[in-house]
């Protein structure tokens, strides 16, 4: 009965240990690069955690590590850019905690464009009378910061959001695993007596 009570007790255990230490990976595009978010749970982030950035191949074309924050950016890759392949990013947080997150071709390609355009200007050099007007570019840049600044929080509670603990369904299910189990030990009790 001893043996039973231990099996018991570790079979409750591993799930809740598991599920306590899961790790999650965000990523977005951002301009010309792409922004990684890493964390354990919303007030635990990987701190020096492994991105891997991979093709659809398998062949890993790049890697980084995230600082404290669990973030971690890098330029878009040169074989990405036309937007013709998807992007697999892996998070390596240690102890075999890893988790993966897909940035899509179609995400890649109107941001790498937008990127490219703003960067090749062939406007012809302002006379006297406009440089008092704002150049396009340098309006375009403004916008561009300000959107950032306001987008910043809605990509943060993305994050949040893609990281949330059990829901309704997974604590029903563990309350299911326990009376059954219970059920399981009533009816060994019931046996032996």
């Amino acid at each position: 009965m001893r043996q039973f009570c231990l099996i018991l007790a570790l079979i409750l255990c591993f799930p809740t240990l598991s599920s306590a230490h899961g790790v999650n990976i965000f990523a977005y595009v951002d301009g010309d690069r792409i922004v990684t978010d890493s964390g354990y749970s919303h007030s635990r982030r990987v701190n020096k955690g492994t991105v891997t950035v991979h093709a659809p191949d398998g062949r890993e074309l790049l890697s980084g590590t995230t600082d404290e924050t669990g973030h971690f950016a890098f330029p878009i890759p040169e074989e990405a850019r036309d937007g013709s392949m998807d992007l697999k990013l892996v998070i390596h947080a240690g102890e075999g905690h890893q988790a993966d997150w897909t940035v899509r071709a179609s995400e890649i390609a109107p941001q790498s464009a937008q990127a490219a355009t703003e960067t090749e200007t062939d406007e012809p050099a302002p006379t006297q009378a406009q440089e008092t007007v704002p150049a396009r570019e340098d309006v375009r840049r403004v916008v561009r910061e300000e959107l950032k600044k306001e987008l910043a929080p809605v990509k943060a509670m993305l994050s949040q959001m893609h990281e949330q603990g059990p829901g309704l369904t997974e604590i029903f299910g563990g309350i299911g695993w326990l009376v059954g189990l219970g059920g399981l030990l009533a009816y060994a009790r019931a046996r032996r007596g």
